[in-house]
């Protein structure tokens, strides 16, 4: 019995110090998102339902041909609608509109600092912070555009498991396709984490094989045809105007013009969602600053 105690490792103090560090590090981070998600949603947390623009969910929602692309118009929130639809006959639409929010906003934070999780925590925090509180998420969220928010959050996460199947590790294929199946309730959010994440599991890579490659490109393909399909036989495609350029384009804030509003992250269409501060020459420093960091 001696000897096998002796044989057991002992744990020195210096050895505990750094896991100890680690979970400071994770429960400060915790608090910045935390943080985060209560000053970008504030009263929205509260029970019932939040009205915004086109953010509108109801308590039971039913079926509606519109919902799976069979309607007059583009199937602008394909499969989205018909998702939520599905959703609500298990709980209330407030139930899921709370936990879209709340998960748009922890998961940009949360695999934002993933990335960069090895280097010091106060770049991690700010990683996180600048994730969800730029510009770009602020418009969109006010607009209530929460499925394109979802595909946004899930773009670190699903570059971590392209970064895992480039690598060959076990399950990234699915975990890549998972992420992108989340991404993909609206075609803009679909189509841009395809755009990131494909290339970065595929291309010139030895380590995985064809089919490796053949599954993921086949399955980010189909996850995209709910709202594909209907796209490609939708009579309104061919008869579209060209105001709808000019009524949606990127839109400047401020006096420089939309090349820099872009770079700032900004320019959404709707001035009524942007932020009074979007034209101060704050704005403008902070794009440029941001522009400098990034190179």
């Amino acid at each position: 019995m001696t000897a096998i105690a002796d044989s057991q490792p002992t744990e020195s103090p210096g050895e505990a110090h750094p896991t100890r560090w680690a979970s400071a590090q994770r429960a400060v981070l915790g608090v910045v998102i935390a943080l985060l998600v209560i000053g970008l949603l504030g009263n929205a947390l509260g029970r019932g339902y939040v009205l915004s623009y086109d953010m509108v969910f109801v308590p039971r929602q039913s079926f509606l041909p519109g919902f799976f692309g069979l309607g007059g118009g583009l199937p602008r929130a394909v499969p989205q609608d018909a998702v939520v639809a599905a959703l609500t006959h298990l709980a209330p639409g407030w139930v899921w509109q709370h936990l879209a929010l709340l998960t748009a906003i922890a998961l940009a934070a949360w695999g934002a600092s993933r990335l960069v999780r090895t280097e010091p925590l106060w770049l991690r925090c700010s990683v996180a912070t600048l994730a969800a509180w730029n510009p770009w998420f602020v418009e969109r969220l006010y607009q209530g555009h929460w499925a394109l928010l979802l595909g946004y959050a899930v773009l670190p996460w699903a570059m971590t498991a392209a970064r895992d199947v480039r690598r060959a590790r076990p399950g990234a294929a699915a975990r890549l396709l998972l992420w992108i199946a989340l991404g993909s309730l609206v075609a803009t959010s679909g189509l841009m984490v395809l755009i990131v994440s494909l290339p970065v599991a595929v291309i010139r890579t030895a380590a995985i094989g064809k089919r490796t490659k053949s599954l993921v490109l086949l399955g980010g393909l189909v996850l995209q045809l709910p709202w594909l399909v209907p796209s490609l036989i939708n009579p309104a495609l061919s008869s579209g105007e060209g105001g709808g350029v000019s009524a949606f384009g990127l839109r400047p804030e401020g006096s420089w013009g939309t090349w820099i509003t872009a770079l700032g992250l900004g320019g959404f269409w709707n001035s009524e969602v942007v932020p009074g501060t979007r034209g101060s020459v704050l704005a403008l420093v902070v794009a440029v600053s941001l522009v400098i960091l990034a190179g």
